[in-house]
């Protein structure tokens, strides 16, 4: 069976950007993975002989997200095969995708890349992304990355703030789950009454909440 992929709005926008780096900033299920797992198998099948990485943040959501999604996505006919004990999809063009983990930066020193998609990239370091860059450098590479924010971090700084400054070769996006026309909206409000304030505002809200000095969030004097 073809799968079909229908965008909303905002996963429109982002797959038809031209930066060379965007950003892609949602609340919880707000489409995140989905938009950058159908952009990493454009880049490949788009070009033969391409070389791109996805990271995430653990191994564990590599293996519980990223993996299963990758392959559920690619149409079958396109893979040539896919290395289990590397964690990399080869297509029949020659291209290959390669899954990695932030979680210790310096094994991600390497060849260099076409393009480049972090996933969750609030919860990476910045070091991750100091390492990655310059495999984009030969190549003049492209990169993007999709997460909910944890704060005014370096995501904030170095991919958001660019974009709405409006710096050539930048773009993002930001939006909340309810903007996410496929999520029942119903249990978005129930989450509402059962969060704290300010877990609801930056899961939910995609609101750039910081909880630094806050050790109870919801603590008020009587």
């Amino acid at each position: 069976m073809i799968r079909r992929f229908k965008p909303h709005k905002y996963q429109y926008a982002f797959l038809h950007s031209k930066a060379r780096f965007r950003t892609f900033i949602a609340g919880r299920r707000g489409g995140k993975s989905i938009t950058g797992t159908i952009e990493a198998l454009k880049q490949a099948d788009s070009k033969p002989n391409t070389k791109g990485w996805i990271i995430s943040p653990t191994y564990q959501m590599l293996k519980d997200v990223n993996i299963p999604m990758l392959l559920e996505w690619c149409p079958p006919e396109s893979i040539k095969d896919f290395n289990k004990s590397d964690n990399r999809l080869e297509l029949i063009n020659g291209s290959t995708i390669t899954l990695r983990s932030g979680e210790n930066p310096d094994r991600l020193r390497g060849v260099g890349l076409d393009w480049l998609w972090l996933d969750e990239a609030c919860f990476m370091s910045k070091q991750v992304w100091e390492v990655l860059y310059p495999t984009l450098t030969d190549k003049n590479g492209i990169a993007w990355v999709t997460t909910t924010p944890q704060g005014y971090d370096w995501v904030y700084d170095t991919f958001y703030k660019p974009a709405i400054d409006k710096q050539e070769g930048f773009e993002a996006w930001k939006f909340t789950t309810l903007d996410n026309p496929y999520i029942d909206q119903s249990l978005v409000e129930q989450a509402k009454k059962d969060l704290s304030d300010m877990m609801f505002k930056q899961e939910y809200l995609a609101s750039f909440e910081k909880f630094e000095g806050l050790i109870y969030p919801d603590f008020s004097e009587l």
